[in-house]
């Protein structure tokens, strides 16, 4: 919509992870080597970890760009597999066996990609397997790649593995089952957020990346407030400064001030971090206040130290005070007494009221639920009587035009409904799209939603970032899910 505008050539904060875009920040540099040197040394295995959004998928892209045509790859962006699905998925992505083919047995495919391991070495290649959200992978599938990294000669490995992951992945490396695995990893990478001062070159290298001569122009103080909502972490930069520039076309500058950025936190219900949050009242408290002194009695000091001869004049004064001072006691502790019984009384019927109105949510509530349990049972029964479709536009006649969120791939019908029906508090409706022809273990794709614009999608999308089974999704237009492998 604004790439005229600004003279853009594509959209310079895509969520796609498009290796042209990959920025070399401090910490992106030191895992782009580490990780290609793990794999000319032929290290073996490699870790790469990151927080979501920070860049994993797109550093995956990179190395892949960057390997050389004698390095033989295979790359697996589902994890949800069992070790025979993962080793016949590895198989497939090499190339050694043909999609719909002839199933194997464990031992025959272990010997195939043996084979084809020895081979490779022999002519001088190397083999890479880079597995993309591993922390999401069943624990006999990390167990099926312990055994791979056994595929080896006296002197070097024979196939390098690269896990990416979200930070969960090493806390799995450590736990006593996966310990053979974790002392077999040489190379372990993690990417950080961007730095404050690295969050301007970023913005700045992207749009330049898309084809801007300078226009386009960030104010510090929207450089700040754009740190301060994303903590570095690319993917929500991209998602503030796509709708930040958004909002400049329909005001028709080139100038982003904070202004702009703040209505685009606005837009995307984005909330500053709990941590910065933290940090700042860590850092603007002070000590802790002093005690208060100690009241001391007075009135009596000079009682005590003065050399009276007349001790009925004591006598008769500490009688008086103490009768004056039990009075006063009796009247303040009456007082007392009965503002505490009015406290009381008010907490009662506060807690009364309370009380009634939480009843009568909980009461709604219920019937809430109840009314979405029968319309999710509708839904599911419908899914599961729907027939398949030849090609995804059959889904709907009014869907051919939209754009979806691709989920993924499921071999039986029965697994994607389930699926789709998980996810029906995201609000948006899962469709299931059966395709004729197609292998026995992809028959069947799940996608989320339907969007009249990509940019809606793409939004929808990094909003949901956060949840696992959404790591591996990407936008695409209903016309394209028969294409998806």
């Amino acid at each position: 919509m604004y790439l005229e505008f600004f003279g853009l050539k594509e959209k310079p904060f895509s969520l796609t992870p498009d290796p042209k875009f990959f920025f070399q920040s401090e910490t992106h540099k030191a895992n782009l080597e580490q990780a290609l040197y793990g794999i000319m040394h032929r290290e073996g295995f490699i870790v790469v970890t990151g927080a979501i959004g920070a860049g994993k998928t797109t550093l995956c892209r990179t190395i892949y760009d960057k390997l050389d045509r004698k390095t033989h790859t295979a790359m697996i962006l589902n994890p949800f597999l069992s070790e025979d699905e993962l080793l016949e998925t590895i198989l497939h992505e090499f190339g050694i066996l043909e999609k719909g083919g002839q199933r194997l047995s464990k031992k025959e495919m272990l010997d195939k990609l043996n084979e084809f391991l020895l081979n490779t070495l022999k002519g001088g290649e190397n083999a890479i397997l880079i597995i993309d959200e591993a922390q999401n992978l069943p624990m006999p599938a990390l167990e099926q790649i312990r055994i791979l990294s056994n595929l080896e000669t006296d002197k070097e490995k024979l196939l390098q593995i690269i896990l990416v992951g979200q930070l969960g992945l090493l806390r799995l490396l450590n736990s006593p089952e996966l310990q053979q695995l974790d002392q077999r990893i040489s190379v372990k990478c993690q990417i950080n957020p961007l730095k404050k001062e690295e969050v301007q070159r970023y913005i700045e290298y992207r749009i330049t990346v898309a084809g801007s001569s300078g226009e386009v122009a960030f104010a510090p103080d929207a450089l700040d407030l754009i740190y301060e909502y994303s903590l570095g972490i690319p993917r929500v930069i991209n998602l503030i400064c796509d709708r930040s520039l958004l909002g400049a076309y329909t005001q028709q500058t080139t100038k982003i001030n904070k202004a702009l950025v703040l209505k685009a936190v606005e837009n995307l219900k984005l909330e500053k971090p709990v941590m910065s949050k933290q940090k700042m009242a860590e850092l603007t408290s002070g000590a802790p206040p002093a005690a208060p002194a100690s009241a001391t009695p007075g009135g009596h000091s000079r009682f005590s130290s003065s050399k009276v001869r007349l001790p009925f004049i004591i006598g008769g004064s500490i009688v008086i005070l103490v009768a004056f001072g039990f009075l006063i006691f009796v009247l303040i502790q009456g007082k007392g007494i009965r503002a505490n019984l009015e406290r009381q009384h008010q907490q009662h019927q506060q807690e009364t009221s309370s009380w009634r109105r939480e009843k009568a949510r909980l009461e709604g509530e219920k019937s809430r639920l109840e009314k979405e349990m029968a319309d999710l049972k509708e839904q599911v029964e419908a899914l599961r009587t729907k027939p398949s479709a030849t090609s995804p536009v059959a889904v709907s006649e009014e869907l051919k035009d939209s754009f979806t969120i691709f989920l993924g791939v499921f071999k039986d019908k029965d697994s994607a409904v389930e699926k789709g029906a998980s996810l029906k508090e995201l609000g948006y409706k899962a469709y299931v799209v059966g395709l004729s022809g197609t292998s026995p273990e992809k028959q069947y794709r799940l996608v989320l939603g339907s969007f009249k614009e990509k940019e809606e999608a793409e939004n929808v999308l990094a909003r949901l970032h956060n949840r696992a089974e959404l790591m591996d999704a990407r936008v695409m237009a209903f016309s394209e899910i028969s294409r998806v492998d």
